[in-house]
């Protein structure tokens, strides 16, 4: 009888023990993901920041200084290691020129360029 009550109380713990593992198992798991969508929604405030302020630097400056406005961004955002591109509706690349060519297999899918301009209507 002794030893039916010594397994009882060991299946007790192992239980108690399962629970507490799979509570740390998604407590651990939805911090992680809280973590990662945080990050993620930072870098991006921070590159529609640099994309705002490129913008508005743009629609100010004389229609010959384009590029030397786009240039200069491009080297203070170099030392970020970030680099962009300006794309045009047909998928040709306007900014950078073949200084820095694209990757071949960089393309913007028409899904994806239907978003882009949903968001950026005139």
């Amino acid at each position: 009888m002794m030893s039916v009550k010594f397994k009882y109380i060991y299946q007790l713990f192992l239980t108690q023990f399962v629970i507490l593992l799979i509570a740390c198992l998604m407590i651990g798991l939805s911090i992680s993901h809280f973590l990662k969508d945080y990050f993620f929604e930072e870098q991006v405030g921070i590159l529609t920041k640099y994309g705002d302020t490129i913008s508005n630097d743009l629609k100010y400056s004389p229609g010959n200084q384009t590029v030397s406005v786009l240039n200069s961004y491009q080297r203070i955002l170099d030392v970020n290691n970030i680099h962009y591109t300006i794309m045009n509706n047909e998928n040709q690349t306007i900014f950078p020129s073949s200084s820095r060519p694209l990757p071949p297999d960089f393309k913007i899918s028409d899904a994806d360029m239907k978003k882009i301009k949903k968001k950026v209507k005139p």
